[in-house]
C-alpha cells in the first residue's frame, strides 16, 4: 500500500469520477484506474463500484474512506513539519546509479525541484557497475542507490528498497547488420546470432538471465561474448559482432546507429528500485525518497 495509491483513492472518492480525479492529480485516467486497482489488491476488497451510474464507493469504501482521510492528514501535516525542519539544513546527499541506467535527465528535474526547497543540501551523483554500488552501501559510502533489479544478493541485510518502474526488454542490433534487412520480429529470429553480454560483475541479468530469456523464446544462446562495460557492448554491437539484450532504461539503444525490437516476456523485465542502509536516518535523504518516488511516475512509460 503506497502513499499516492491512498491520495488518488481519497481523490476519487471526493469526486466520484474517474476523468476528474486524474485532472486534479495532473496524471492519466489509466494511471488512476491502476492505482485504485493496485490498492485493492493489496486490501484484498474492492472500493469502487464500476457498475453504477454514478460511480460509487463500496461499503467497504465509505468506511475506509474518512479514516483513510484522517490518517493521510496526519502523514501529510506530518511530512510538511519534517520539512520545515530541515528546512535551513546543510549537506551532502550522496546518490550512485548503475552505469547502465539512463536516468541523468530525470534526476536532474527531480533535483531541480527539490533544491527549490532545500536549497543548502548539496548532491553530489555518481554513476559504477554492480559491485561498486554493493560495496558503497556496505561501507556507508552513499546515502541512495538506484539501480536494477533482479540482482537482490548485492542487497545486504541493513538496507531497505523501494520499486521506481518497470523495463522491459529489448533485442539490439546494428542498422547495418545483415539481419537489418530481414526485418526481424520476434528474438526467436536472432537464434543463430552471437550475443554480446556484460560479465558477472557489470550484468543486473547475468548470464543465467541471458539463458532463460533465450530459452522463453523456444531456442539455446550458443554463442556468447563477455564484455566489461556497457560501451563495450555498443562497440561489439555497432559493428555488427554480435546483438544484445538490454532494456529501455538504456537511452543510446535510440540512437541511429541503432535498431531493436521488444523482448515482452516477463523473464526480460527490469525493476528499478531505490535502496539505502536502514541504519541511515537522514531527513534530508528520506525528503528526496519521497519526492524521488512522487515524480518518478510520470516517467514511468519512457521504460515500458
Amino acid at each position: 500500500m503506497h502513499f499516492e495509491q491512498i491520495n488518488c483513492f481519497l481523490t476519487l472518492g471526493k469526486y466520484l469520477n474517474f476523468t476528474k480525479t486524474a485532472k486534479v492529480l495532473y496524471t492519466t485516467q489509466p494511471t488512476v484506474s491502476r492505482q485504485i486497482r493496485l490498492l485493492e489488491k493489496t486490501l484484498g476488497f474492492d472500493l469502487i463500484q464500476r457498475d453504477t451510474t454514478p460511480l460509487r464507493l463500496t461499503p467497504a469504501g465509505e468506511y475506509l474512506y474518512p479514516r483513510f482521510k484522517d490518517a493521510y492528514e496526519m502523514i501529510d501535516t506530518s511530512i510538511r513539519e519534517v520539512n520545515d525542519m530541515i528546512f535551513g539544513q546543510s549537506g551532502c546527499l550522496r546518490i550512485s546509479c548503475l552505469t547502465s541506467l539512463d536516468l541523468d535527465n530525470i534526476l536532474t528535474d527531480i533535483f531541480t525541484q527539490f533544491q527549490t526547497r532545500y536549497p543548502k543540501v548539496v548532491f553530489s551523483f555518481e554513476k559504477h557497475g554492480f559491485e561498486q554500488l554493493s560495496s558503497q552501501l556496505l561501507k556507508q559510502e552513499t546515502d541512495l542507490v538506484i539501480t536494477l533489479e533482479p540482482k537482490t544478493y548485492m542487497l545486504h541485510d541493513n538496507t531497505e528498497q523501494k520499486f521506481l518502474f518497470d523495463c522491459t526488454g529489448v533485442c539490439l542490433y546494428s542498422k547495418d547488420h545483415p539481419i537489418a534487412a530481414t526485418k526481424p520480429r520476434t528474438l526467436s529470429d536472432f537464434r543463430n546470432e552471437t550475443f554480446i553480454c556484460l560479465t558477472e560483475s557489470a550484468s543486473h541479468r547475468r548470464l543465467s538471465g541471458i539463458y532463460k530469456i533465450c530459452s522463453d523464446y523456444g531456442f539455446s544462446c550458443k554463442n556468447i561474448i563477455r564484455v566489461p562495460n556497457i560501451e563495450s557492448v555498443f562497440f561489439y554491437v555497432k559493428s555488427c559482432q554480435g546483438v544484445a539484450i538490454l532494456d529501455k532504461s538504456v537511452h543510446k539503444i535510440h540512437d541511429d546507429s541503432f535498431k531493436f525490437i521488444d523482448t515482452p516476456v516477463s523473464s526480460a523485465t527490469l525493476s528499478a528500485i531505490a535502496v539505502w542502509n536502514k541504519e541511515n536516518n537522514s531527513p534530508v535523504l528520506h525528503a528526496f525518497l519521497s519526492m524521488l518516488v512522487t515524480h518518478i511516475e510520470k516517467y514511468q512509460e519512457m521504460f515500458r
